[in-house]
């Protein structure tokens, strides 16, 4: 699912979280416009979990990304 902020900005947040809440995948992203041909993305994702479940093993794999995009 997709947010158009306005014409140059727009977020998206997915996620998963299971019933107790204890085991969760959240990721968010951000992405604007700069100028003509550049736009900025900013993204962030959280893994919680057990480390017996399928999403606790992948724990620490969390991470954030920034990219710098032009189209021409």
């Amino acid at each position: 699912m997709s947010y158009t902020i306005d014409a140059n900005r727009s977020v998206a947040p997915e996620g998963a979280v299971r019933r107790k809440g204890d085991r969760l995948w959240l990721k968010l992203e951000y992405s604007q416009a700069l100028e003509q041909h550049w736009r900025a993305t900013a993204a962030f994702t959280l893994i919680r979990g057990a480390p017996t479940d399928f999403l606790g093993q992948h724990r620490r794999n969390s991470h954030a990304t920034l990219a710098l995009r032009y189209s021409f």
